[in-house]
């Protein structure tokens, strides 16, 4: 009984504690699960709370901006272009522009073929492969080109070549073929113009060489219709006669063609002053006057210039002179009849300043007036005679374009947009064609530039410093015909810089 009594007490104080056991845990896991479930509600009334505060109070903006921008739109077409367009404008330099124009380009005259002109070429190639340039080469062409006689290939303080300083001379004559007035027939020294203080042959390059004497006509721009208004008297003095035209109003190549049709021996071309010169500079808007204080061409200056009607090399007419080409002989571009149908000029030209042109023009009209004018130039009752020598050698000349590259990236990439611009100068080339060569220099530079940070034009872009346009446009020309099957198929767009 008693083991039994304490069995029970025993079983009985289990049971206690079993029971006991369970109903503390249910309580402690109770416990925690309010706790929990009343931190997650604290939190999430939290949230809500945050948000409807940032929503409703001027702390929103303030918060709110730590929260990153939405990505903006990709740039269209056109405003990608107007964001470089902008970039190459921000870029350009015009004391760069300025530098190169002075420093580089009108430092010593430079012709076509000549030393000077040819150590161009390579600052050229030089400069654009700096900038960039895929690819830049130099393409070479065999012409014939007319100018001074050389006298040195190399002397003076520049050790560049040396010519005939006066290859065209003309004289006021008698009847006998005395030299009554000696015409001065060169552009002479400019104080206070620099580099242009160093004097330069006046020419009409393609002139014929030789002597020629006749009664001097004078006959305006010698347009056609100038001639048709011509006096019966004038018109008859023509054949055989030495024609005075101005500058101006057409290209000086078609004055002399029209006075040689009419027989004409020589053609002089003059500058008046009321186009180019200090009567011109009177009527300037901006004030601005002769050189060196302006623009303008003063009394003793000289417009040099070709006078062939044609383009290109006249010895490869339509086809590139290569050095291989077959070429016409000087006599036969020399022929009326030549492939090109425009000859060479036949009569003697050469270009006169305005100082020498005014002298003409008194004996001419003292001679119109009846001898009563104060000219010391003859003339009077005579009609002038005027004596024209021109001294110049045609032969041919390599001239040398350099081409540059920059290869498209965009689906018209096989398209040429072509930008040129030429180098040849009669003399310094200050406004043509220096002007262009220092900001054609500038926009290499500025799209190379471009080019470094990644981008590439949709189309390819050619680059052309043109060689020997002066003469006949023929550096562009050969490059035309020696490339025409792709220019005709690919090119799109010529830029011209001149």
């Amino acid at each position: 009984g008693g083991g039994g009594g304490g069995g029970a007490r025993v079983l009985g104080h289990s049971r206690v504690q079993g029971q006991w056991g369970r109903d503390s845990f249910d309580q402690s896991k109770l416990k925690r699960c309010c706790v929990v479930f009343c931190t997650v509600f604290a939190l999430l009334v939290g949230i809500v709370g945050m948000f409807f505060f940032l929503e409703n109070s001027n702390a929103a903006p303030y918060i709110k901006s730590a929260v990153p921008p939405p990505t903006p739109p990709p740039l269209t077409p056109r405003q990608r272009h107007e964001l470089r367009a902008a970039q190459l404008t921000a870029d350009a330099s015009t004391a760069r522009i300025r530098a190169s124009l002075r420093d580089v380009y009108t430092q010593t005259p430079h012709m076509a073929s000549f030393k000077r002109n040819e150590e161009l070429a390579q600052h050229v190639v030089d400069s654009w492969t700096a900038a960039g340039v895929d690819d830049v080469r130099t393409e070479r062409f065999s012409v014939l080109l007319s100018h001074p006689r050389v006298l040195h290939e190399s002397s003076g303080d520049d050790g560049y070549e040396q010519f005939e300083p006066r290859p065209c001379r003309v004289a006021l004559v008698d009847e006998r073929n005395a030299t009554i007035m000696q015409l001065d027939a060169t552009e002479g020294v400019v104080s206070g113009g620099g580099a242009a203080e160093r004097p330069f042959p006046t020419f009409n390059a393609y002139s014929a060489s030789g002597v020629a004497t006749g009664a001097l006509v004078v006959a305006g721009y010698c347009k056609a219709d100038d001639f048709d208004a011509l006096s019966d008297s004038d018109r008859a003095a023509i054949e055989g006669g030495v024609v005075l035209c101005k500058y101006g109003k057409g290209f000086r190549g078609n004055k002399a063609h029209n006075a040689q049709k009419l027989g004409a021996v020589a053609v002089l071309l003059y500058s008046d002053s009321a186009d180019y010169g200090a009567a011109a500079a009177a009527k300037d808007d901006e004030g601005r006057g002769v050189f060196p204080d302006g623009p303008y061409l003063n009394r003793k200056g000289v417009q040099r210039g070709s006078v062939w009607i044609g383009t290109g090399d006249p010895l490869t007419p339509g086809y590139a002179a290569t050095p291989y080409a077959p070429r016409l002989t000087i006599d036969e571009v020399h022929d009326d009849n030549v492939a090109t149908g425009w000859p060479l000029p036949k009569v003697l030209i050469a270009p006169l300043s305005t100082a020498d042109g005014e002298a003409l023009l008194d004996a001419y009209n003292n001679f119109r007036s009846g001898g009563t004018g104060s000219s010391s130039g003859g003339g009077g009752s005579t009609r002038p005679r005027v004596q024209v020598a021109v001294d110049l050698v045609e032969e041919r000349r390599t001239i040398t374009n350099v081409i540059g590259r920059i290869e498209g990236s965009g689906p018209e990439r096989e398209q040429l947009v072509v930008v040129g611009n030429h180098r040849d100068a009669w003399v310094y080339g200050a406004a043509d064609p220096s002007s262009g060569s220092a900001v054609l220099d500038e926009v290499v530079y500025l799209f190379g530039a471009l080019k470094r940070r990644g981008w590439r034009p949709r189309r390819s872009i050619i680059f052309a410093s043109w060689d020997a346009e002066e003469f006949a446009l023929i550096g562009s020309t050969e490059h035309v015909e020696l490339h025409r099957d792709e220019l005709l198929d690919r090119a799109v767009a010529y830029l011209n810089v001149d």
